[in-house]
């Protein structure tokens, strides 16, 4: 007979998993034991409370299933790296709720993410079965009563009767659920690999980090000088304090003088005082300040160097901040950062946070971001990082799906789309590269535009398409007809995705285009990790389609192939290659052309 469990554990704040420290409302460090009580059931039996992590090791061992919600994501990475369960052995019999309900109920995909909820009370109402404990009695309740999570007294009664509840509700849930199908099954499988990296992390450089810090604090305040006393952005604004005879105005400086409508729109003035007519907007009408609308400003008016100047300062301020200070705030006791991977987005892509890994630079000189991150040695000798990056793997997925013969052709080994595009269109690679990408997400050309692209070339690049790639155009039009009525879309691996029909024009072709991309890349993991279990301690990272390993240093050749060989296939008549960095003694060294 099988032996099912379920569990659920009260915590220490989430944030504080791997770094001990609650970071809201003020940081400070996590107080007692990380894990603080522990509900399990086994079979349709009570609902037993306990503070002993040994007790539920023991039935974690005897149990021929383990169910619960976000297992993968949170509980079992707890009982992992706080009390050694082996990682690998538990995901092995684990079920987990959550994967299980975002198959079985996909996140409708919106312009702006999706509203549908996926926590364990969500998803019991969804499947009609009682849910947690909310109001006074809730677990939010308690935490603001005794002041976090980590300080809530383990024998309050309100604290044991929620945890009981939560057990029951996630025993009731998984009951609710046929047989798992392959793709839950592989899901379940990604979800492991995933949490091994997280439970791995990525060691940090600290002496290089706390240079690089410091050195960022400087650049950006010499950059809002320059602003100030050149373009005139002020970084302080008028405050007015108290009333006739008292009333009193000062000068008080900014913290964010960009982020404020009157540096804003001072900077709009500098703008056009040095020529330029035209300032990139975003959504809500403000002018874009990020780095990507920053460049291509610079780039349509190069010729005036002014204007390129002030958006090079721009582009110092809001991206200095905080890559540096973000890996510190993660930085871990054992020196690392721990990143945790979540596949919440509607294509099932996934989320890197704590740190988010994307936001370290590559191209342009960006990659001495990565630098801080290195190969940690160990009493066995020395490691290398090496990355494994897929070529164009979202336009190669879109291929896959439209079956445009001349489209795929473009993806041959040895030719590039983006260069091939630019010589017919008779500008440079990076002119028409934004243009590729964007529509293959379903930007039309007056999105394009509108986000500063040259009219003329936008226009040009969309002839080229209807002209060269017929089917492609109209399997985007048959594909967002399909998702404008309602219908289910499919990744090309069995995985459901729902689009939100009024968003369909942009979103289905993105979705398609993203979600098959997702799981060509795991796929690629999978077929490594499948052949070669004993590289598991080697995964560090995941960026955008990157993956990045720190492996011996007397292995690097040996690794280096079978990681090549294992990312190198094809899908649906579209080869899917990838680039092998060289080896170095961090990332950025591994990173840099």
């Amino acid at each position: 007979m099988t032996r099912t469990l379920t569990l659920d554990l009260e915590t220490g704040d989430a944030d504080a998993l791997f770094t001990g420290i609650v970071r809201k409302p003020q940081r400070r460090p996590c107080e007692g034991p990380y894990i603080r009580l522990i509900g399990y059931a086994v079979d349709d039996g009570p609902v037993v409370i306990t503070t002993d992590v040994e007790e539920l090791l023991g039935e974690i061992k005897r149990a021929d299933v383990i169910q619960g919600h976000n297992l993968f994501g949170f509980d079992g990475l707890a009982l992992s790296w706080h009390h050694g369960m082996d990682w690998e052995e538990f995901c092995a019999k684990a079920v987990d709720t959550e994967i299980r309900e975002r198959y079985r109920f996909p996140a409708r995909s919106r312009e702006h993410g999706s509203e549908d909820k996926y926590d364990l009370d969500h998803t019991a109402q969804r499947l009609g079965v009682a849910g947690k404990i909310t109001g006074p009695a809730g677990l939010q309740a308690l935490k603001r009563k005794y002041g976090g999570y980590d300080r809530i007294p383990v024998d309050d009664p309100d604290f044991i009767a929620y945890l009981v509840a939560d057990v029951e509700a996630a025993r009731a849930v998984a009951a609710r659920y046929p047989e798992m199908t392959p793709y839950e099954i592989r899901e379940h499988k990604i979800a492991c690999l995933f949490g091994r990296m997280t439970l791995n992390g990525f060691h940090v450089n600290e002496p290089l980090l706390r240079q690089r810090i410091t050195e960022g604090q400087e650049a950006k305040a010499a950059a809002l000088r320059e602003l100030n006393e050149v373009y005139g952005v002020p970084l302080a604004r008028p405050l007015t304090r108290g009333r006739g005879e008292n009333k009193v105005t000062t000068q008080e400086v900014m913290a964010s003088p960009l982020s404020t409508n009157i540096g804003r729109d001072a900077l709009i003035k500098a703008f056009h005082t040095w020529g330029a007519k035209y300032c990139p907007k975003t959504d809500q009408g403000k002018i874009a300040l990020g780095r990507d609308a920053m460049k291509r400003m610079s780039t349509y008016y190069h010729e005036l160097p002014d204007v390129v100047r002030i958006c090079e300062l721009v582009t110092t301020v809001t991206t200095t901040r905080t890559v540096y200070q973000t890996a510190s705030d993660w930085l871990c006791p054992d020196g690392k950062v721990h990143p945790r991977v979540s596949m919440r987005q509607s294509s099932g892509r996934a989320s890197i946070t704590g740190p988010g890994m994307t936001v370290y630079g590559k191209h342009n000189g960006r990659w001495r971001e990565r630098e801080i991150f290195d190969a940690e040695g160990d009493e066995y000798g020395d490691y290398f990082v090496i990355t494994c990056d897929l070529s164009q793997v979202d336009m190669r997925a879109v291929a896959g799906h439209c079956q445009d013969r001349n489209y795929m052709s473009m993806f041959a080994p040895g030719r590039d789309f983006h260069s091939e595009v630019a010589k017919m269109l008779g500008v440079e690679r990076q002119a028409s590269k934004p243009l590729g990408h964007g529509s293959n997400y379903g930007m039309g050309d007056k999105r394009m535009i509108k986000d500063g692209h040259d009219p003329k070339l936008v226009r040009a690049f969309f002839e080229l398409l209807a002209r060269e790639f017929p089917r492609k155009g109209k399997w985007t039009r048959e594909i967002v007809a399909y998702a404008s009525r309602g219908g289910m879309l499919d990744n090309g691996f069995g995985r459901p995705m729902r689009c939100d029909p009024r968003s369909a024009y942009t979103v289905a072709p993105a979705l398609m285009g993203q979600g098959a991309a997702r799981d060509i890349t795991c796929e690629v993991l999978i077929r490594l990790m499948d052949k070669h279990p004993e590289y598991l301690p080697y995964l560090r990272g995941h960026a955008h389609d990157e993956f990045i390993f720190v492996v011996p240093a007397d292995q690097v050749d040996v690794i280096g192939k079978e990681i090549e060989e294992a990312f190198t296939w094809e899908w649906r008549g579209v080869p899917i290659l990838c680039e092998l960095s060289p080896v170095g003694g961090d990332w950025g060294e591994c990173s840099q052309k």
